[in-house]
């Protein structure tokens, strides 16, 4: 058995989240529809949670290696937001799904590890002690889950207006206070 089929599971599950929504995804329902053997689905995966975490963490992991070759942050955070345009539909039924702390969880581990790989690979002059890096990146985190999960919400997402506002309060261009 190869990773194809992993990555077949998870692209089904993907597929199957943004047309019927998360509540609706049973291993039975991605088994029929993915054309494997339950056996096949528990050789990969522990449960529909599982793979649904696996098709989340490959969907971050694509996103922040095409994110890296951009190397600002502006680019970069363009791709995200296109992304969750793009998946809006599916986002939104998590939120309204059972399994939303769990959906939460997962968009909050993922919008983490995105930004961990844009810092990284971004021209970034900020020089922070590693808590300071830390409260930061988990600051920001929150922050751009929050406006993303409202955005989802919404018709439509303007992706441009959406990056350049994210991209003015990442860089402290934009003041509350």
């Amino acid at each position: 058995m190869s990773g194809a089929t992993k990555d077949l599971i998870a692209d089904t599950i993907a597929e199957m989240a943004q047309q019927t929504g998360a509540d609706k995804l049973t291993v039975k329902t991605v088994i029929e529809k993915s054309g494997i053997s339950r056996q096949t689905f528990y050789y990969y995966f522990q449960d529909i949670i599982d793979a649904v975490e696996y098709a989340v963490r490959r969907k971050v992991r694509d996103l922040a290696n095409s994110s890296a070759d951009p190397g600002d942050l502006r680019s970069a955070l363009r791709q995200l937001v296109a992304s969750v345009a793009q998946d809006r539909t599916m986002f939104r039924r998590l939120m309204q799904s059972p399994r939303r702390e769990r959906a939460e969880q997962m968009l909050v581990q993922g919008v983490r590890e995105y930004l961990l790989a844009v810092m990284r690979t971004t021209d970034s002059q900020a020089v922070l002690k590693y808590a300071e890096a830390e409260t930061a990146l988990c600051f920001y985190t929150f922050a751009v889950v929050g406006v993303l999960l409202d955005c989802s919400q919404r018709p439509a997402i303007d992706v441009d207006q959406l990056t350049d506002r994210l991209y003015a309060l990442l860089k402290g261009q934009s003041v509350l206070f």
